[in-house]
Order: C-alpha cells, then sequence, then structure tokens
C-alpha cells in the first residue's frame, strides 16, 4: 500500500467571511516540497475572490487524469518498442448536475498529441490499443466515476485549394499572421525553407501580401530543410530561389539568413549548418527545436531530400542535418534536415501541388504509408497545403 500526502493551506484576510466576500486563493503543498498556488474556479466563484492565474480543484483533476494516462502509456509504448519523442494533450473537463442535481466533473476528453521516431510506428490499431490499455491501467481513472475520453485525431489537416496561386495565397496568408504573433509576442521566429515549383508562387505570394500587411520580418531567421551540393549562384540552389524571391524583396538582412553553403564539401557544409543552427537557437536537448519547417513533396513521396529506398537506419540519426548521396533526382549529392529533425519542429506545413502527385499523397495519408512523408505524418502532427483534389 502506498500513501500520498498535501497540505492545504487557506487563511482568512477579509472581515466579510460570513457575507461570503473572502478570498478563495490557498496553497498545495505536497510531500516533495513543490507549493502551488491555488484558487476556486472563476466560473464558481467570481473575480476578485477568486483568481484565474491560479490552478483549481477542477483543472487538477482533469490534469491528474491526463497525466497518470500519459505515464501509463509512455510505459506501455516503450514496452512495447514503440519509441516516443514528445507527448501533449489539451485535455477537457465538463462539468454537469447529476440526477440529485449535485455538480460534478461527468466528462474528461483527452487529446493527444504523441510523436513517434524509429524504426517501428504504431498502426491506428496499434495506437487505439496503447490508449485502452493505458486507460484500464491508469490507477487515477480506476478510482473515479467520471467518464473517460481518448480522442483519436488524425495526425495531418488537409486544406484544399483548386488552384496552385490560391494554395500559395492561403499559405503566404498564413505564415504572415505566425510571423506578426511571433511579434507581438516579441519572440524570435525561426523557420526552414524548401525548394519546388510551389514555393516559388508561395514566395511571390508573401512579397506581394506584405505590400499592404507591413509585418516586421526583423526578427525572422531562416534555414534550410535541404539543399543541393551546388554554389548558391547556381539555378538548382535552393537558396538562389529564396534570395531572388523572397529575401531581395523583403530587404531581408544577410545576418537573418542562415543557408547550406552547397558549394563546400558535404562533411564541412553539414558541421557549418548545424553550428549555424545551434548559434541562433541553443538548447539543452540533441536537437533544436524550429517553429516552422515548410516541406514540398515529390512525385515519390519524398521530402526535403530525404528520399524512399533510402537506407533505414536514416529515421533514427539524431543530428540536425545529413549529407544524402546518390540522389535518385539530379543533382547527385545533397545536404537534408535528419527525419529526427523535421518531426521535432513546432509546427510542419507541406505545400503539395502539381500533377503526377496524386498517388504518391494518398499513400502519404493512408495509416500504413510508406513514404517519406508518411513517415512524417506517422510521427507527429502535420498541415498540408494542397491542391490535389482527387484522392
Amino acid at each position: 500500500m502506498s500513501e500520498y500526502k498535501a497540505t492545504i493551506k487557506w487563511q482568512r484576510s477579509s472581515p466579510d467571511f460570513l457575507k461570503g466576500k473572502y478570498s478563495r486563493e490557498h496553497t498545495w503543498t505536497f510531500d516533495g516540497g513543490v507549493t502551488i498556488p491555488a484558487s476556486a474556479s472563476p466560473s464558481i466563484v467570481p473575480v476578485p475572490f477568486s483568481n484565474p492565474a491560479h490552478v483549481d480543484p477542477e483543472e487538477a483533476f482533469v490534469a491528474a487524469i491526463s497525466s497518470c494516462h500519459m505515464l501509463t502509456f509512455l510505459y506501455l509504448a516503450s514496452k512495447q518498442g514503440f519509441q516516443i519523442d514528445s507527448y501533449e494533450d489539451e485535455s477537457i473537463g465538463v462539468m454537469t448536475e447529476n440526477e440529485k442535481g449535485a455538480s460534478w466533473v461527468s466528462l474528461a476528453t483527452l487529446n493527444p498529441k504523441i510523436v513517434f521516431s524509429g524504426d517501428k510506428l504504431p498502426t491506428p490499431a496499434d495506437k487505439k490499443h496503447l490508449h485502452d490499455l493505458a486507460h484500464e491501467q491508469c490507477y487515477i481513472a480506476n478510482s473515479i466515476k467520471t467518464e473517460v475520453s481518448v480522442n483519436f485525431v488524425q495526425n495531418f489537416e488537409l486544406i484544399s485549394f483548386a488552384s496552385a496561386d490560391e494554395l500559395a495565397r492561403a499559405a503566404a496568408s498564413a505564415w504572415l499572421d505566425e510571423i506578426a504573433a511571433a511579434n507581438r509576442a516579441g519572440k524570435p521566429h525561426c523557420v526552414a525553407l524548401s525548394g519546388g515549383r510551389i514555393t516559388q508562387k508561395f514566395f511571390a505570394a508573401t512579397v506581394e501580401q506584405n505590400k499592404s500587411r507591413a509585418v516586421s520580418f526583423a526578427h525572422v531567421h531562416f534555414f534550410w530543410a535541404d539543399e543541393r551540393c551546388v554554389p548558391p549562384t547556381d539555378p538548382d540552389s535552393n537558396f538562389k530561389m529564396a534570395d531572388e524571391l523572397l529575401f531581395s524583396p523583403l530587404k531581408i538582412s544577410e545576418n537573418q539568413i542562415h543557408r547550406i553553403r552547397g558549394e563546400d564539401s558535404p562533411g564541412s557544409a553539414v558541421q557549418i549548418a548545424e553550428e549555424e543552427l545551434r548559434k541562433i537557437m541553443p538548447c539543452k536537448s540533441s536537437l533544436p527545436i524550429l517553429d516552422l519547417i515548410f516541406l514540398g513533396m515529390g512525385e515519390d513521396g519524398h521530402v526535403a531530400s530525404l528520399f524512399p529506398g533510402a537506407a533505414a537506419k536514416i529515421p533514427d540519426i539524431s543530428v540536425p542535418f545529413l549529407v544524402v548521396n546518390n540522389s535518385p533526382k539530379p543533382p547527385p549529392t545533397r545536404i537534408s534536415m535528419s527525419h529526427k529533425m523535421i518531426i521535432a519542429a513546432k509546427n510542419i506545413w507541406v505545400l503539395v501541388s502539381g500533377a503526377g502527385k496524386e498517388a504518391a499523397l494518398r499513400e502519404s495519408l493512408s495509416p500504413d504509408g510508406r513514404t517519406p512523408l508518411a513517415r512524417v505524418i506517422q510521427s507527429r502532427p502535420v498541415k498540408i497545403y494542397s491542391d490535389i483534389t482527387k484522392l
């Protein structure tokens, strides 16, 4: 048998206690020594007698359910050989009245977003089985009458457009919204760009829209999801396209542009690219986390320069960049962000446009897909902008 202790402290600070006009602020102290400021929920006791900034018992109850489910899920996934990089749940509790008219938290809905990595990825059936077992074995869930529901959300949001131009305009508008939000928060915006035909339209749409919106790019840092091993003036250079269509029109400062040096030896280019990344985004974890990565998708389902048929070990490489030799598309030598670096990003937006990609996109969206894009989608949530309507 185990015991769990918590000390709850409240002190009267008002002479109007008997009139109900007293603060509900108090503290929770746990056996490990951590003290948390608490209060009644503002939805039950109005401000100023409650404090919205403090945790309330109802949300703590929902958090306890979510935390227990997560810890049990992680344990079970580990035992079954599924590697998890991150788990995020925006859980929601609903309070209603029971048959006696008493209020209770009748439903807790868990909305987990889980990033998997490694060679062994779970199917949707595997994920459901893990969640079912986690619920059965979670001791908090076994201790309550509240119904616990796990919301299985597909890992992608597919946004369809009638044309490539519409796609480009929508993606550009959404990106400007992201940059504006970062500016309001006083934070930098670190983004990785890709190449491809749709990217040209996307860059042009961004420049055109910003003429009227005037969103500041002063705190945006630009990296690349991949680059061809060619000089920056070569027509095949992803940097060259961005420089001509985005950076020059927007007058982006050179110290915000962290290009992959395709003219250098591949090994040196990888090393310098990683140093640039870590200089701008120092981190305690093994991989820096970008705010946003733009990806395209090829006719074979490749993303960045990660192609089908690559060595099995590539998805497990825990470095930001890697050298890709013998690319099936010219030029043969490239530098690409690793799969793990891509799926670590806060947001991934995939721009998919053009004839001949229907089959690759269909397979990539399938739970059993085996394309590089499918592997990304199976690992974490992804937003897809596409003008392919027949899937």
